[in-house]
């Protein structure tokens, strides 16, 4: 489509109490627990973000003094998957936030 590089930017919701809204969060992979991602890449647990890209990202953050965190968020576009123990489960693995549709974004920027 003529398009070499673009950034996703949005919000989403936080798994882990210490992080205050607004918070900046860079992508490192996504745990594919949504639909769309699996009919487009072969069956897998996660995805990851291109990583010369998350360099460029996080380099040009700290040459700024942009506080930010770096992690693997949870991709579901199911509200009713959102139980207390997903989101438990979820936590205790490490992810620090979810968002409906990040896997097939990161497949689409590869």
């Amino acid at each position: 489509m003529g398009c070499k590089a673009f950034v996703v930017c949005g919000g989403a919701g936080v798994l882990q109490p210490e992080l205050a809204v607004g918070h900046l969060v860079m992508v490192e992979s996504a745990v594919r627990d949504e639909g769309t991602s699996h009919h487009y890449l072969a069956p897998g647990r996660y995805i990851n973000a291109d990583t010369a890209a998350v360099g460029v990202l996080q380099i040009t953050l700290q040459e700024r003094g942009v506080s930010f965190v770096a992690g693997r968020v949870w991709t579901t576009d199911a509200p009713y998957r959102k139980t207390r123990a997903n989101i438990a489960r979820r936590r205790s693995e490490g992810k620090t936030w979810d968002h409906r549709s990040l896997a097939p974004d990161l497949h689409q920027a590869r």
